[in-house]
């Protein structure tokens, strides 16, 4: 059971009784004044947040809370993919998300809040240049890799098997297991994805560790 704090701009207590559901202690806000003394009295576990809150946003709680509660994880919602601020919410620790379709989108971001804290040991690199992998037949555009991971953009609005996929790079021949994560609709006709290394020996994920190195 996790403790969350739930901020929506919309009086929804939807998002709430989802997690509800699934078992976690929550405690809902519906302006950023509320937010503010709810987080001056407790120490949640995991804030969920919109973007839009008014004269502020949710990435204004991430900022200001970051000293007072270092192990809050942070997710920061909103009705479009915005690159921009999806790289400012990366900068602050947070993962930056459109809003769940669903109770199971919802739950993999709670989860991915967690996986991807965990991931951040190693800081995410860009790719030097344009860098295309496969995955189940399909041609995918790579974001970010780490150690840890990688993160990447299909062309397909359709969600991949959520279990444990071999990722190809084509120009290498490298090849490695990953296991997703969180995955999140993207720009218009697109998807993204987060996954983690999966099943790796320790040869395995020293030759991973190489790649990321030569391509980022």
């Amino acid at each position: 059971m996790l403790r969350i704090i739930v901020v929506t701009a919309s009086g929804s207590d939807s998002l709430a009784t989802s997690l509800r559901k699934a078992g976690h202690d929550v405690s809902l806000a519906t302006n950023y004044h509320d937010a503010l003394l709810l987080l001056a009295t407790e120490s949640p576990d995991l804030l969920l947040s919109d973007l839009r809150l008014g004269a502020h946003n949710g990435l204004h709680l991430v900022i200001r809370h970051r000293n007072t509660h270092p192990k809050m994880r942070s997710i920061v919602l909103s009705d479009r993919h915005d690159p921009v601020l999806a790289a400012e919410a990366n900068a602050c620790g947070a993962i930056y998300a459109t809003n769940p379709e669903n109770d199971r989108q919802l739950i993999d971001l709670v989860k991915a809040a967690f996986v991807e804290n965990a991931a951040r040991r190693w800081p995410r690199k860009r790719p030097l240049d344009p860098l295309v992998a496969q995955i189940a037949n399909r041609s995918v555009r790579v974001l970010d890799v780490s150690y840890g991971g990688v993160r990447f953009e299909t062309n397909e609005a359709d969600e991949l098997s959520s279990a444990p996929m071999e990722i190809i790079f084509a120009n290498s021949g490298f090849a490695f297991s990953a296991q997703p994560v969180w995955s999140q609709p993207g720009p218009v006709g697109s998807r993204l994805y987060g996954a983690a290394l999966a099943g790796l020996t320790q040869v395995a994920q020293q030759e991973w560790r190489q790649f990321v190195d030569a391509v980022a």
